[in-house]
């Protein structure tokens, strides 16, 4: 008698489509075809949204993504500490004893491609034009053609999915590694190639230096998936050698954390914050003592903004934080008119079998993952990378009761025909409905691009040459979004953006650079102005916010 486990993890080879007469090459055509509208309409939205593909990040984390990026032009992990490192603070980024991230390589490294053509808003894109194609056309093997195309119109047309794309966070990655190794898991268990294996360790361990925690989560499941090939004799072997391959991807942590911190041991992602926010670490023990290191005014008010949601944690209200941060994620993964759909989604991955199975673990336990993490609710950026599993369990579960229906009604039993077309109807109609949502705008979260265009056209007004600009921020701006962004290689740079801190700081580094034209942008007055060589603000040279044109400023370099 077989165990109860095979049989579960058996399940997951079970099709739900309907077998249709069409010839096998018109099969893939059509499927070639829709897998194309899908990923261009991907590309589109997120295109749409971005409003170029050279658009400086707003959030830190995305200045931290992108100039680390920078960095690996050069083809190396760090630069050079600054001169008057503290004057170059970001937060999320080292300035001592090297100029780097925190982030782990993954996807800056991809994101590299992009920052070498100058449009590094090109990679999201790219990503989630992929990750359309792949979601339809893996997701048909289990759904059927129209179901896949119908669920993933569906995915396209969520707001939230498209605006958190339109950003350099890394999940636009993770998403797309997770879908391309299931799909590969999906293939060694069918056909039993090890090259299938090797891919999907090779892409678990590239999401691993990415996002860990993500790729931790994401990955428990492929045991599911892979348990009736790897328990055998040949499986162990197979498994082996994909193990030895992404071993070999994950070699490059100790080079990264001796190039970023000198020590083969430390990793930058939990060091910064043991040197910036000791608090700042998702685990129950927070530790509050205070930052060993001096913090620039601006970052100490960010400190104190974030530490509310780590002393505000219990364990009794944990429970309740988990179903409502599934109810959320789950709420933003569909458009908003169509939220209702989130209450039947677990049921259609269920009815799916294994595949649903294994897509439902994958969100519960992605969510699980963080949830130590304190966030805002509306920060459901971490779960992009299942939000397809919402849209794919959301429409099958209508496709199963439409089936139900049709058991017990002729007439709708003799429309079965044109349901072909009525899905490619109700798929192109929420195409377009998700395309109409947007503007070719650039998108503004919390005003904050008001702040970035007026600051770099004056930038970009300046007169040519080298140059220091100190940026004076406006009182009570928010700790969220700061105007210090570098491009990282600060010694060839033409322009050192830095803050205003104190005189003494910002004579030294004035005098470290003596051929450097000296300015300072005073944020709340709305000016750039020269800067005395003793490091105080000056009068002379003034140029106004409303004397240049705020659109040279809408990307990282003057248009």
């Amino acid at each position: 008698m077989r165990c109860a486990g095979c049989r579960w993890a058996d399940s997951f080879s079970l099709r739900a489509a309907v077998t249709d007469d069409v010839p096998r090459d018109m099969r893939i055509s059509q499927n070639a075809v829709l897998a194309l509208v899908l990923a261009v309409a991907a590309a589109v939205f997120v295109y749409m949204v971005w409003g170029g593909l050279d658009r400086p990040g707003l959030y830190h984390d995305e200045k931290a993504y992108v100039l680390q990026s920078r960095i690996y032009l050069g083809l190396h992990f760090a630069e050079a500490s600054p001169p008057v490192p503290q004057l170059w603070e970001q937060v999320h980024v080292f300035t001592q004893p090297h100029y780097a991230a925190r982030y782990p390589p993954g996807f800056p490294a991809v994101l590299a491609i992009g920052s070498a053509i100058g449009m590094p808003g090109l990679i999201p894109i790219l990503c989630s034009a992929l990750t359309a194609a792949l979601l339809f056309l893996f997701g048909q093997q289990f759904t059927g053609r129209w179901t896949a195309f119908v669920a993933t119109s569906l995915w396209l047309a969520a707001p939230i999915n498209t605006e958190w794309r339109a950003t350099y966070f890394s999940e636009s990655l993770t998403c797309l590694l997770w879908v391309s190794w299931c799909y590969f898991a999906w293939r060694y268990r069918t056909h039993g190639r090890r090259r299938d294996l090797i891919f999907t360790s090779l892409l678990v361990a590239f999401a691993g230096i990415t996002r860990p925690v993500t790729a931790i989560a994401l990955a428990i499941p492929l045991i599911a998936i892979l348990w009736p090939r790897i328990r055998t004799a040949i499986g162990r072997r197979d498994t082996l050698v994909a193990a030895a391959a992404g071993l070999v991807i994950c070699a490059v942590v100790p080079f990264w954390n001796h190039a970023v911190l000198d020590s083969w041991t430390t990793v930058p992602y939990a060091e910064y914050s043991a040197r910036t926010y000791p608090f700042d670490m998702p685990t129950w023990k927070t530790d509050w003592s205070p930052a060993p290191r001096e913090l620039p005014p601006d970052m100490v008010a960010l400190g104190e903004a974030q530490r509310i949601g780590y002393s505000e944690r219990s364990a009794s209200a944990l429970p309740g934080l988990y179903a409502h941060r599934l109810n959320r994620f789950a709420s933003d993964a569909v458009p908003f008119k169509y939220r209702w759909l989130r209450y039947i989604a677990p049921i259609g991955l269920l009815l799916l079998g294994g595949a649903g199975w294994v897509g439902l673990a994958s969100a519960l336990l992605l969510v699980l993952a963080h949830i130590t993490m304190p966030h805002a609710a509306h920060w459901t950026i971490y779960y992009v990378d299942v939000f397809p599993v919402v849209a794919f369990g959301a429409v099958f579960a209508l496709r199963r009761l439409l089936d139900f229906l049709a058991w017990g009604s002729p007439r709708i039993t003799a429309m079965a025909p044109h349901a072909p077309a009525a899905a490619l109807t109700i798929g192109l109609s929420l195409l377009l409905t998700g395309g109409s949502l947007w503007r070719p705008d650039p998108i503004d979260k919390e005003g904050w691009m008001q702040r970035e265009m007026p600051f770099r056209a004056l930038v970009c007004a300046l007169p040519p040459g080298e140059k220091i600009v100190f940026v004076r921020a406006r009182p009570g701006a928010s700790p969220h979004h700061m105007l210090v962004d570098n491009d990282p290689r600060w010694r060839t740079s033409k322009t050192w953006i830095v803050r205003e801190w104190t005189t003494e700081r910002n004579r030294a580094l004035i005098e470290a650079a003596p051929a450097r034209a000296a300015y300072i942008y005073d944020e709340k007055a709305g000016w750039m102005a020269l800067m005395n060589r003793d490091g105080t603000a000056s009068t002379q040279g003034v140029i106004s916010v409303r004397d240049v044109d705020w659109s040279t400023g809408r990307g990282l370099w003057c248009r």
